[in-house]
């Protein structure tokens, strides 16, 4: 499935909106970042998701990217670059690698 990121279009997973309705489990969202002294990590726990449109596959995969993008921001230089996010592309696109 093809979604609309901040940047570009990207194939993205329904994984997320499969777990969700499998297991009925609330979602949040957990990450770390080094710190500045590189002497440890800083863990951000999120709140419930609330909000997540569990109902709808194409709302779920945008909304969930909307989530991981945010969590990125946090500090994108320590975000796994090499992952070839936008390698799907829509027919008659060129391929952005």
């Amino acid at each position: 499935m093809l979604r609309s990121s901040r940047y570009s279009k990207a194939a993205t997973t329904n994984g997320t909106y499969v777990l969700s309705r499998l297991s009925g489990a609330k979602m949040l969202t957990i990450s770390m970042v080094r710190k500045a002294d590189r002497r440890g990590y800083s863990l951000h726990i999120s709140d419930v998701m609330s909000d997540y449109p569990g109902e709808d596959k194409q709302d779920a995969a945008s909304y969930i990217n909307k989530v991981i993008e945010k969590e990125i921001l946090r500090a994108p230089e320590q975000y796994l670059w090499v992952h070839r996010r936008f390698k799907t592309r829509p027919l008659g696109e060129t391929s952005l690698y």
